[in-house]
């Protein structure tokens, strides 16, 4: 809800983040996907604020919170790349200098805490790393476009199917950037890994959510839309059924 300060808009972001129909299905289990998306939400959520005001600290914060994601799931870090990609569009070596020391900071932490379980410095990661080299492939190899086109199934198509006649793109979209970027760089990684199964995208399920908020916004606005409004909810409600009270879920 943070991420918008329209009211109309915090109030999709607030019913898209509690009533959204793979919710219920997915974050009520103790996946590490979950555990990890929980903080690379929260390190777009202060890369967002650091886009807007400026400041180190949100920043730092941002690194601090990838690192943290990707203690869950080593694949989360790729998102420090959006951090890098946000850091050129604002000139300053001091944030520079931000960027480095808090992400040497966290390599060293993180490695001290693998250190301490294992008796080598960031062994899980360099041995995570060999196996998936040589071994991600043995489990099955998807086309590239495997999760661009589960995106667009998880819209609920033809919702957003729209040419957006009247949508102010750059207004609409440039506060939420680091978003856009987090979640393009997710996408693009995983897509560019061969193996590919529907969990691996769960960390960035919230963002997505995030960046349909304005387009949803745009549809309520116009009342020619509203077909795409009573679709949704319907569908999504229907859906919201089955994830609820499916037997996996009962049985959680």
């Amino acid at each position: 809800v943070r991420f918008f300060e329209d009211s109309r808009k915090k109030l999709i972001a607030l019913l898209f983040s509690s009533f959204y129909f793979l919710l219920p299905l997915i974050y009520s289990r103790p996946l590490i996907e979950n555990m990890s998306g929980a903080f690379v939400t929260l390190s777009a959520f202060f890369a967002f604020r650091f886009y807007s005001s400026r400041r180190g600290l949100w920043l730092a914060l941002s690194v601090f919170s990838i690192a943290f994601a990707s203690l869950f799931r080593f694949q989360s870090g790729v998102c420090v790349l959006a951090i890098c990609f946000l850091l050129f569009l604002i000139p300053g070596k001091r944030r520079w200098a931000i960027f480095i020391l808090s992400g040497l900071f966290s390599f060293l932490l993180t490695g001290l805490l693998d250190l301490c379980l294992t008796g080598t410095f960031h062994r899980s990661l360099w041995a995570y790393l060999d196996y998936n080299i040589h071994h991600s492939s043995s489990y099955g190899v998807t086309p590239f476009y495997t999760f661009i086109l589960l995106f667009v199934g998880l819209s609920i198509p033809p919702v957003f199917f729209s040419r957006y006649k009247g949508l102010k793109w750059v207004e609409e979209y440039h506060t939420l950037l680091p978003v856009l970027l987090y979640f393009s760089v997710f996408l693009l990684a995983h897509s560019l890994i061969p193996h590919k199964e529907e969990r691996f995208i769960i960390p960035i399920l919230v963002l997505f959510l995030v960046l349909l908020t304005p387009l949803a916004s745009f549809f309520t606005l116009n009342r020619r839309q509203n077909w795409r409004v009573i679709t949704f909810s319907i569908v999504n409600c229907f859906l919201l059924f089955f994830t609820s009270w499916s037997t996996p879920q009962s049985n959680v």
